[in-house]
């Protein structure tokens, strides 16, 4: 194959995994919306309980699309900055960057606050334990 039939299907590839990222992104999308919708239309709430869980809802948003970004930019990497050869793509997608397992803190701070908030109902009133023991 030619250098330029590499690079067309590198890109290709490079696309497929970008529509992925975005199709992923709608999806959190969508679950902040109807998360945000039904924090500020439930009134059984206090208000504080209701400002807390839509900050908590929107910082996993944004960390989510930090990873989203995280993946698009190694990708970027392996198929269009070092996808002249199947050797070099491979090579490149084999290795991590630093700025790769750096920026991967975002997905597991993400998992973080998923995991240390439990929300308790008791007396028809939502309750939440920050790092609850």
């Amino acid at each position: 194959m030619t250098p330029s039939q590499v690079r067309e299907i590198n890109n290709a590839y490079f696309n497929a995994c970008n529509f992925y990222s975005l199709m992923q992104a709608g999806i959190h999308f969508g679950v902040l919306w109807i998360a945000l919708v039904n924090i500020f239309t439930t009134k059984k709430r206090r208000r504080a309980s209701r400002r807390v869980l839509a900050l908590l809802a929107i910082v996993m948003f944004v960390l989510s699309s930090v990873d989203y970004g995280n993946f698009w930019a190694y990708v970027h990497r392996g198929f269009i900055e070092h996808g002249d050869t199947s050797q070099s793509t491979a090579s490149s997608l084999g290795g991590y960057p630093n700025w790769f397992i750096g920026l991967s803190i975002a997905s597991d701070a993400n998992a973080l606050i998923a995991d240390s908030i439990t929300v308790k109902k008791k007396n028809h009133r939502v309750n939440i334990f920050v790092f609850q023991r």
